[in-house]
């Protein structure tokens, strides 16, 4: 469970994806870090031939989501990690806000 493993001051965090593949990251009200900056911002790609949600940062790295469904106001997903030699699936939701 991603969420029960997130620390409290990244949940507050907002991801924007705007048109022109850019996205912006927001870190609300609390941050893990005291000194890290309060928005960054990066790069985002929907390729509608495979689904495929890719965006990527500085700060946050890149991700690769394979979106399952979609509406006009969500997308859901699964995320594939690889952490130790042990590979992770992440299930998730982005959703308008």
């Amino acid at each position: 469970d991603v969420i029960m493993n997130t620390p409290p001051c990244a949940k507050d965090n907002i991801l924007q994806f705007r048109t022109g593949g850019i996205f912006f990251l927001d870190e609300g009200i609390t941050k893990c870090d005291a000194g890290d900056s309060q928005s960054d911002q990066g790069v985002w790609n929907y390729d509608t031939t495979i689904q495929q949600l890719t965006y990527s940062s500085p700060k946050l790295g890149s991700f690769i989501i394979n979106v399952n469904a979609s509406s006009p106001s969500s997308i859901s997903g699964t995320r594939t990690v690889v952490m130790n030699g042990q590979t992770y699936t992440f299930l998730g939701t982005l959703t308008r806000q």
